[in-house]
């Protein structure tokens, strides 16, 4: 991995306190935006591991022909 510069290494973090302006349409928007973020992120959260499960119970159903087969042809 790269070095950082050296005046990032030493660079503190400060806290700051700002203002903005914005009307209630604007407010609303941004607000109804960011629910829709989180409710698209939870969705994929829920899809990727719908995906992993379905990809777990096949991998074990193959494993599990796998097996059965070499039984049979050991016999």
């Amino acid at each position: 991995m790269a070095d950082k510069p050296p005046q990032l290494e030493d660079a503190k973090g400060e806290e700051a306190t700002i203002g903005i302006k914005a009307d209630v349409k604007t407010l609303q928007l941004l607000s109804s935006s960011a629910k829709a973020a989180l409710d698209k992120r939870e969705r994929n959260k829920n899809v990727k591991a719908l995906r992993s499960l379905h990809e777990a119970v096949q991998r074990q159903i193959e494993e599990q022909n796998q097996q059965g087969s070499s039984k049979e042809n050991s016999k």
